[in-house]
């Protein structure tokens, strides 16, 4: 009897039904280029006689060919998934050239082979490996089994995986294992590695190592790493599941630095050097009433009301300790100073910012409120000030979480408080009556303290961020050179100025935010991300300075800072008025 299927679909219906039942013939021939399979899991049962069995198509289930001289050939290019059993007969030979699959993909599935396994070099066993230490696919061989050709790892249950070492044993043999240049196929992954072991002459079986912080990683990814371990050695989370599984689907080290990035806070670790950076600005509005006449005319103070509206971009570059971002602010600042005795002035201003964030995977929309008191004292050509600001910042903030979800975005409000002390100290040196030189020296400590905060919109993938503080120690010598000259016939004065300067920053250049993933279980400690910012920033600025006979003065400036990893550029325009 032959029995041929071209093409097209034989399938048993019926709960107990059988895909194809040979009944009778001594001596049958199977040969399928379709599929077979049957609803109860039967896919093709023969009696007494010879069966030769040809796999060139798709063949799901048990297959029992009897009692008679039978084989399998399993051909290239064919999927054999078989389910309970395969019942070739004692001293027959199962041929595999194709694909052989326990259960199909993504199921785990025991096999008895009654017979001999014989896998050629192009034959293929797919394993559905439990990285969670369940149950993998396992082939249970009544013969003996040659192996040549490969293992290849099919991963599951990774999810919710075991961390560290895993064994599974997949394949035994009663009579025996020979190796033929067997080797191993796994999907390449930053997370986990493979190998194929040989407890004995019977056995073999895939050992597995799972790290989500691998050595290569280094730094914020490193930590994020290891909190991921952590989370999984407490047993994980069905929340987070999903996430852990895609997180297996990443190919390298560069996609999962990636996944890492936005599963932290990314570039949000940056307002507390933002803050402080802002409140030294501020310190430089607060120094605000030029005048036009009279002896150190250069570095007198006088009384006035003032307004200023400036805005900046600031790009800060991505290196392994900084997720990088780009900040765009609007500032409107205004105030005004008094005297109060003949060589000390008493000042105070406020000051409103709106401002943009741009990371490459989060993103701040903020605002923030400073005011502040400041206090000169004039001495010729020195002069002398100090000044304290204190502010309060709220930034909404997005951050992409789509490792798992397309489009997932946490939502999130960020609250700053800052405080700042700073004092400077200049002197004026004349070139004639026109120019001057002035070197200048600034210190400043501002105190920034986040509020904690929880995400929303994410789910498992949501933040609880904690509270924290950050205190920034600034030094700043610079130098200036300026000078004026009249225009028109209503004796103004136009003043220039350059001023080339230094803002060093002491001490630490780290900022610490610690956070926890929403699906985390409980008990687990949170993860750190350490954000480093240069130091040493390089100042300039240039300006100039239109002092009308009536005391009202317009100034344009332009100020720039640089430094190895970022780079800052500011326009301002301020009106002062004398009263």
């Amino acid at each position: 009897m032959t029995v041929t299927i071209d093409s097209g679909s034989v399938i048993g219906g019926s709960a107990g039904g059988v895909g194809i039942n040979v009944l009778g013939g001594a001596s049958n021939s199977i040969t399928n280029r379709g599929t077979i399979g049957a609803a109860s899991g039967n896919a093709l049962r023969a009696g007494s006689g010879s069966e030769s069995l040809a796999n060139y198509g798709t063949l799901t289930g048990d297959v029992d060919l009897g009692g008679g001289s039978n084989t399998i050939n399993n051909y290239s290019g064919a999927s054999f998934n078989s389910l309970a059993s395969i019942v070739v007969g004692a001293g027959r030979s199962f041929i595999n050239a194709g694909v052989l699959s326990p259960g199909g993909a993504q199921a785990a599935q025991s096999t008895l082979l009654t017979g001999n396994l014989q896998q050629q070099a192009g034959g293929a066993y797919h394993v559905d490996f439990s990285l969670a230490g369940g149950d993998s696919d396992h082939l249970s061989v009544s013969g003996s089994a040659l192996l040549a050709g490969s293992i290849r790892v099919m991963p599951i249950d990774t999810g919710t995986v075991r961390i560290g070492n895993g064994q599974s044993t997949v394949l035994t043999a009663a009579d025996g294992t020979t190796i033929d240049q067997l080797t191993l196929i796994a999907p390449a992954s930053p997370l986990v590695s493979y190998r194929l072991v040989y407890p004995n002459s019977n056995e073999v079986a895939i050992a597995s190592q799972t790290d989500f912080a691998p050595a290569t990683l280094g730094n914020n990814a490193g930590r994020m790493g290891a909190y991921l371990n952590a989370i999984q050695k407490a047993g994980g989370s069905s929340a987070l599941a999903p996430i852990i599984a895609a997180l297996f689907k990443l190919p390298d080290t560069a996609s999962l630095r990636v996944a890492y990035e936005k599963l932290g806070t990314g570039a949000l670790g940056n307002q507390g050097s933002v803050a402080a950076n802002a409140s030294l600005g501020f310190n430089d509005a607060l120094h605000s009433c030029r005048q036009r006449d009279g002896e150190y005319r250069f570095s007198r103070e006088g009384e006035c009301e003032w307004m200023r509206l400036g805005g900046s971009i600031r790009d800060q570059d991505r290196t392994d300790d900084n997720a990088g971002f780009r900040q765009d602010t609007l500032t409107l600042a205004g105030g005004l100073q008094h005297a109060i005795a003949a060589d000390r002035y008493f000042g105070f201003g406020l000051a409103y910012q709106k401002s943009t964030l741009d990371s490459s995977y989060s993103d701040q929309d903020g605002e923030r409120f400073e005011g502040g008191l400041i206090l000169k004292r004039i001495d010729g050509p020195t002069r002398i000030s100090g000044s304290l600001t204190a502010s309060y910042g709220r930034y909404d903030s997005r951050r992409l979480v789509d490792i798992a979800t397309p489009g997932l975005r946490a939502k999130g409000r960020q609250e700053l408080w800052s405080v700042s002390l700073q004092g400077r100290i200049s002197h004026d040196l004349a070139f004639g009556e026109r120019e001057y030189l002035r070197p200048m020296l600034g210190l400043g400590v501002t105190y920034v303290a986040r509020d904690s905060y929880h995400e929303r919109g994410a789910g498992a993938a949501n933040l609880y961020v904690a509270s924290g503080d950050d205190t920034f120690v600034a030094l700043q010598p610079a130098i200036e050179f300026g000078g004026e000259r009249r225009i028109g016939d209503e004796g103004s004065l136009l003043r220039h100025f350059v001023r080339l300067g230094i803002t060093h920053f002491l001490g630490s250049n780290e900022r610490r935010l610690s956070a926890r993933l929403e699906g985390a279980p409980a008990g687990v400690e949170p993860f750190t991300v350490i954000t480093r910012s240069d130091r040493t920033y390089g100042d300039l600025a240039l300006g100039i300075d239109l002092l009308r006979k009536d005391g009202t003065t317009a100034r344009l400036e332009y100020n720039g800072q640089f430094s190895s990893n970022s780079n800052t550029h500011a326009i301002g325009l301020k009106l002062s008025m004398p009263f």
